[in-house]
């Protein structure tokens, strides 16, 4: 059977190749930071999961047995995850129903990903300070706002 190709090793500053995300070097690295990160997160109960979250859940899951989000499975893979409409962080309200959906995996992983996550909200901020740079004499305002003086 073929091997997958090397690629560079993810630890940063490392020249080696690996066939995995880290060379031999590292890869007990790897294991260290993923525990080291675990500690640091906190249990499930501590980051919000807990039983009232559960309960949230399921109740999202029996009203939306279908995903809701439909954007791999177009609408027809069954929900195993509950999302969050709008985010807590952005003001959503952690367990109201009206803020929940259900999700496939896949579906779901995709939301959080270009909606919801640190990189995407960075990658907004980037986008408008670019604007800005690109045209610096061009305020970024409504089409009707009068011009200052």
């Amino acid at each position: 059977m073929p091997q997958s190709a090397k690629k560079a090793c993810q630890f940063p500053g490392c020249k080696n190749s690996a066939r995995s995300m880290y060379c031999s070097q590292h890869s007990t690295l790897s294991d260290e930071n993923r525990l080291g990160r675990d500690k640091k997160r906190g249990s499930a109960h501590s980051r919000g999961y807990n039983r009232q979250h559960q309960k949230w859940r399921l109740l999202v899951l029996r009203r939306d047995p279908i995903c809701k989000i439909a954007r791999f499975c177009e609408g027809f893979a069954q929900s195993t995850e509950a999302d969050h409409i709008k985010p807590i962080r952005a003001g959503g309200e952690r367990f109201s129903l009206s803020n929940g959906q259900g999700a496939c995996k896949s579906c779901h992983a995709w939301k959080t990903a270009t909606e919801d996550s640190y990189f995407s909200r960075r990658k907004k901020v980037w986008a408008i300070k670019s604007l800005q740079i690109d045209k610096p004499e061009t305020p970024l305002l409504p089409p009707d706002t009068p011009p200052r003086n």
